[in-house]
């Protein structure tokens, strides 16, 4: 029921956890959220080897780059 907005949003790992920075998620009627809340960073839910295969993935993309 509530909208979310997606735009401009990215994933960073920190710590071997995905976080999910500047996205907003909109109140709904039953459930309010802050104005803070909205747009706190959020932890995503991953199993560790997918989180690896994200990080490994990420530091093939860095070495072609340099």
């Amino acid at each position: 029921m509530g909208h979310g907005q997606l735009r401009g949003a990215y994933v960073n790992v920190s710590n071997d956890e995905l976080w999910l920075v500047n996205a907003t998620i909109s109140p709904t009627n039953g459930i309010p959220i802050s104005e803070e809340d909205q747009t706190r960073n959020r932890k995503l839910l991953a199993k560790k080897n997918e989180i690896k295969h994200l990080i490994d993935t990420k530091k093939q993309g860095e070495q072609l780059y340099r």
